[in-house]
């Protein structure tokens, strides 16, 4: 607890593209969501990889899920998760 955790996600470009948005969300143990950061991403060429981070600081002690959504516009085109357990 109280520590800084460094939450990252690495994109890979499928196809060029413009105008995507990467979403970080936190969701604890007892199923609150907080938005972490919301990320654009100008330009991504076919076959491009970036990566993006953001970070989080819990102060409660407990499992935590972190998810990544890749957005283009309004539609979810990826989502990826990962687990984190907090102790004191």
């Amino acid at each position: 607890m109280g520590k800084v955790v460094k939450v990252e996600a690495e994109v890979k470009g499928l196809a060029d593209s413009e105008g995507l948005e990467l979403e970080f969300w936190v969701e604890d143990g007892v199923g609150m969501y907080n938005e972490l950061q919301r990320i654009a991403i100008d330009q991504l060429d076919a076959g491009q990889e970036a990566r993006y981070a953001t970070e989080l600081t819990p102060t409660k002690r407990g499992y935590f899920t972190m998810h990544a959504y890749l957005c283009d516009g309004w539609r979810r085109i990826g989502h990826k998760t990962d687990n984190l357990w907090v102790e004191e």
